[in-house]
């Protein structure tokens, strides 16, 4: 025992540094490892959590309010959503637009409104903030919007508005002209919903407040 405790002496003040640095290192290259061990489980994970926090099983479309969806068994509650039929928009953006970007139309803009109670359960607030109750003009624009169109916080969409007596029309024909007023919605905030992910052609949303 003592002729190896020799030898173990005399090698570690030969080594010593080579086995700290080598301890060091294994200790550093194990850390990154469960880190990223870590930090894929967290990715594989977050659409599912996004879903679970913000997404919901049926979207139902129909002219009139429908208070009896919430009567059935299988549902287990309702969110009601308002939307505007409008003409073509443009914006004023404040970025540069993506160069994979399709102009704005009738086809790819929505303007929801949605309770203020119930918006922060179907949007996930990115940056900027909620609409004001009393504000008509302010709305939330989807992330996608902002990727692809530069449409940031302080961009001003101008959305024309069909009129009240074209209602009939615009169920039965399409590429009527609007005769409504022409609105300028001001972004205040951008938002993540399940409507912003990719299931085709990209679609741009806004969500207005109550006032609108």
């Amino acid at each position: 025992m003592g002729a190896i405790w020799l030898v173990f002496r005399a090698e570690f003040r030969q080594r010593w540094r080579s086995w700290i640095a080598l301890g060091l290192l294994v200790g550093l290259v194990g850390g990154a490892v469960l880190a990223a061990v870590v930090a894929g489980r967290r990715t594989a994970s977050a659409f599912p959590r996004f879903v679970a926090a913000h997404g919901y099983d049926t979207a139902v479309y129909a002219l009139q309010p429908e208070p009896g969806l919430a009567k059935f068994a299988e549902v287990e509650s309702v969110t009601p959503t308002v939307g505007a039929i409008n003409g073509k928009p443009t914006c004023r953006c404040t970025a540069r637009a993506s160069a994979r970007s399709l102009p704005l139309s009738t086809n790819n803009f929505g303007i929801q409104e949605i309770a203020p109670s119930d918006l922060p359960h179907v949007v996930q607030l990115v940056s900027g903030r909620f609409p004001r109750r009393g504000d008509p003009w302010e709305v939330l624009a989807s992330f996608t919007a902002q990727r692809d169109l530069g449409m940031g916080i302080g961009s001003v969409v101008h959305v024309p508005l069909f009129g009240p007596s074209q209602t009939a029309a615009i169920i039965s024909t399409s590429g009527i002209t609007p005769v409504g007023p022409t609105v300028d919605l001001r972004v205040v905030g951008i938002e993540a919903s399940i409507g912003d992910f990719p299931t085709g052609s990209p679609s741009y949303s806004v969500f207005t407040s109550p006032a609108f």
